[in-house]
């Protein structure tokens, strides 16, 4: 078995550099109407696609999960399965000097120790917080329990009913037959596809901090706002190297009833190089910063201080075109982001510590990694919109 995994997942990789241009989903086989295939960047994630069907728009949501506590995926199986059973070609572990690293989406204390070139699944001590390329380091608002291998960790196998938000069909395999079942979500409540369960639908009472939409119109903030080198006509902000825009803002500490939430929209001309940023979100006092930066096909969005890395998420971007919009919330627990274009949305959420943002935004302002297009529609919240992840980057 341990020989077909390497297999498969080789292969897999293999088709990634051939059919580079595929959306995700395509390279997804169904199990119980649910695409699931592999991460290209960790072991431990694997990617699950729904489809909507044709009457309600079409389009696809894929949605970024994590397996197990020591869980790696198996494409093969479609299932996550005790990473000393797998033999992953992306396996960080294989590097000479790697000690250890995050585990990726997990809790705050959850990381990979490297031993003999493998990987093994260990929680840093209550009060403590994993901390990449530094270890466990003491942090008494690290509250999340070492992660299990059950539970809510198991495979999502629930989807929505795309004619009635406040239902959705759960699957059980039953003597080798997936069968459907429908449920009802409690009353007020609706399906969100990343809980893989029910919540309450986005409330409306959440107003900006800060917007612009480069307009000229009533809704335009500009006040906060100083730019250089930037073309704003036809209703965009057009960027190229050299140019500059920072909006001082000042927020509190973010929580999960006051986070921060970013809404923007952009659209990229051409790529310069590798590594492109499209915002600096920062507080210099404490020297904290959120970037969220272009990297070949992905928007990667990263938490740090003192120039480490706590936390950071990805998100793909294959076959995306003109103006993706995209959402991000950080709550001071974990971060959430959402990425939409066309009919396509990617979903993913991390858990990160608590740090305090911030004192400017600096919007593709980076000299050392340029950004090359436009914006349009950049909104600033500290309120929770409350409701599915989903709907984020349709909010206000």
């Amino acid at each position: 078995m341990m020989w077909s995994t390497l297999l498969v997942l080789c292969l897999a990789a293999v088709l990634d550099s051939v059919h580079g241009q595929l959306a995700l989903c395509q390279e997804a086989p169904l199990v119980a109407n649910i695409g699931y295939r592999y991460s290209t960047s960790e072991c431990g994630h694997y990617l699950q696609c729904h489809n909507r069907p044709v009457s309600e728009g079409a389009g696809t949501i894929v949605v970024y999960r994590t397996c197990q506590h020591g869980y790696y995926w198996n494409q093969d199986l479609k299932e996550c399965r005790p990473n000393r059973q797998i033999t992953c070609p992306i396996e960080k572990c294989s590097t000479v000097n790697a000690r250890h690293f995050k585990m990726e989406g997990s809790s705050c204390r959850a990381h990979w120790t490297c031993n003999a070139f493998r990987s093994t699944a260990e929680c840093c001590s209550p009060g403590f917080r994993y901390v990449p390329e530094q270890g466990c380091i003491g942090d008494l608002t690290c509250l999340d329990p070492c992660p299990g291998t059950c539970g809510l960790n198991e495979i999502c196998r629930a989807v929505p009913d795309w004619t009635r938000s406040e239902y959705y069909f759960h699957y059980e395999l039953e003597r080798g037959t997936w069968n459907r079942y429908e449920r009802k979500c409690p009353l007020g409540n609706v399906f969100d596809v990343l809980e893989c369960g029910c919540n309450k639908p986005v409330r409306q009472d959440c107003t900006a901090e800060f917007r612009i939409n480069f307009s000229f119109n009533a809704t335009d903030d500009f006040r906060r706002a100083v730019s250089s080198n930037v073309d704003i006509r036809q209703g965009t902000a057009q960027f190229r190297n050299g140019s500059s825009y920072v909006i001082n803002n000042v927020m509190t500490t973010p929580t999960l009833e006051r986070p921060m939430f970013l809404k923007f929209r952009y659209n990229e001309a051409f790529r310069n190089g590798t590594q492109r940023n499209l915002f600096q979100i920062q507080d210099n006092i404490q020297c904290n910063a959120m970037t969220i930066d272009l990297k070949d096909e992905l928007i990667e969005i990263a938490l740090t201080h003192l120039g480490n890395t706590q936390a950071s998420l990805v998100l793909s971007t294959r076959r995306f075109t003109d103006f993706i919009d995209v959402a991000v919330m950080y709550t001071g627990r974990e971060i959430v982001a959402v990425a939409r274009s066309g009919s396509m949305v990617h979903i993913n959420r991390v858990s990160a510590p608590s740090y305090r943002l911030m004192n400017s935004i600096r919007v593709a302002s980076s000299a050392a990694f340029p950004f090359y297009g436009s914006f349009d529609d950049l909104a600033l919240y500290n309120c929770h919109p409350a409701g599915r992840v989903v709907d984020l980057v349709n909010y206000i």
